[in-house]
């Protein structure tokens, strides 16, 4: 079977591009979300002491996580609210990034991982927000970003 999508496509507009890609893209962000959430809220928060405010504004990402994988990004409404959701998941990333970032209790070495990663972030959202010929890389660079936060969690973790 061939790829029907392109570089220029979000995750989301390649996983609405077929029924069961829609499923599948629903259970990922549902179900691995939630035990991802659980993992942070049970272990990560108190490990970092990372507060109510990093707490608040992940139970809105994770709201807006669990939006974005159920409603697709197909047509009309639902595309508003998909990417409504999706975005503003991704505007929440910044602030939750920089709260690790400047937590206390992260390590010097994932505080430098965290500056190089949320650095891509920002450039990369500005890119795509400025430049128009950007969207020809999307795909790869929404990747990219998701990869940024989750490597920005993980080294605080791990580091």
């Amino acid at each position: 079977q061939t790829w029907s999508g392109n570089r220029s496509m979000s995750i989301s507009e390649h996983a609405a591009s077929a029924k069961s890609s829609t499923k599948l893209f629903a259970v990922i962000l549902v179900i691995g979300g939630a035990a991802f959430y659980f993992w942070l809220l049970i272990w990560f928060v108190p490990h970092l002491s990372l507060g109510i405010l990093f707490t608040a504004l992940l139970t809105l990402t994770f709201v807006a996580q669990i939006v974005t994988g159920l409603i697709p990004d197909s047509d009309n409404w639902r595309r508003k609210a998909h990417r409504i959701a999706a975005y503003s998941m991704a505007v929440l990333y910044v602030p939750l990034s920089l709260l690790i970032i400047t937590c206390h209790n992260t390590a010097m070495s994932a505080r430098a991982v965290g500056i190089i990663c949320l650095t891509y972030m920002v450039v990369a959202a500005t890119i795509f927000l400025a430049f128009k010929k950007a969207r020809a890389h999307y795909l790869v660079a929404q990747a990219l970003y998701i990869m940024a936060f989750q490597i920005i969690i993980l080294s605080a973790a791990y580091l």
